[in-house]
């Protein structure tokens, strides 16, 4: 397997087996380094996303890292952060619907 598709092998797996250390560690090297996932790895994170309560942590990793993505579950996840309680998730996600 080439680095990236391991990557996001492992980035699957975590949010298949529900390892929460994993998880965010994985959601925030993908913010980080502005890694632009296969659109069903994308799909996949969102997914799992959006089911966390809208005050969740690993939220913000995954609004940090989506300004650069495109799919059709990008937004609404986005537009639904923006309902949090925490100021930093509303924060980090306008500006990824904004693309910056």
């Amino acid at each position: 397997m080439r680095p990236a598709t391991t990557f996001f092998w492992v980035v699957d797996r975590s949010i298949t087996n529900g390892a929460a250390s994993v998880i965010g560690g994985t959601f925030r090297a993908i913010a980080m380094l502005r890694l632009v996932p296969p659109g069903e790895v994308i799909e996949r994170i969102v997914a799992f996303a959006t089911k966390l309560p809208v005050d969740d942590p690993l939220r913000y990793w995954v609004a940090a890292a989506a300004a650069g993505w495109e799919s059709p579950s990008v937004k609404p996840f986005l537009l639904s952060c923006l309902a949090s309680p925490r100021s930093e998730l509303v924060d980090v996600a306008t500006e990824s619907l904004t693309g910056t």
